[in-house]
């Protein structure tokens, strides 16, 4: 799998999930919150909606993975992205928005090179019987551990997987 396969199964997913109604807003809430990762939290749902328990091992490697790129690249992006709402008062209005834009298509486009990332990490098959709101919670409760990010509300975030799962 390449990082940037644009037709993987956890992008789908991804992209499907945000798209939700009550998805985006959750997620982003989570991310200002509690300084979560919204790529972090779906690739838990993802591995959840798969039957996969993710063990201490795997939520650390998924974790380190997503801190040192979101740190690294996908924040100072972010970070340009909201700066530059406010417009470069030497540019027309319509220049200084279509700088935005690419830089928000930059942003976008690295972290779905962390969804292939993180879509190609190994992952022992430990099965659940079935995917469940259970497995979710477990799934973003390792993450958060590995990560140091144990906050937000994981379990409207799990109930909201389950409600988006059965529909």
């Amino acid at each position: 799998m390449t990082p940037d396969a644009l037709s993987s199964g956890f992008r789908r997913f991804a992209l499907d999930f945000y798209a939700a109604p009550g998805a985006e807003a959750a997620l982003l809430a989570l991310q200002e919150a509690a300084g979560w990762d919204v790529v972090l939290a779906l690739y838990g749902l993802w591995r959840a909606g798969g039957g996969e328990a993710l063990g201490p091992e795997e939520a650390r490697k998924a974790a380190d993975l997503a801190e040192e790129w979101t740190t690294r690249v996908v924040r100072p992006l972010r970070a340009v992205r909201r700066e530059m709402k406010t417009g470069f008062r030497l540019l027309p209005p319509e220049d200084s928005e279509a700088a935005r834009r690419e830089v928000k298509a930059l942003e976008l486009a690295m972290e779905l090179r962390l969804i292939g990332w993180l879509e190609a990490l190994p992952l022992p098959r430990t099965p659940w019987a079935e995917a469940s709101e259970a497995l979710a919670l477990a799934n973003l409760r390792a993450l958060g551990a590995a990560s140091d990010r144990a906050g937000g509300d994981l379990e409207a975030l799990a109930r909201l997987w389950e409600v988006w799962r059965r529909a």
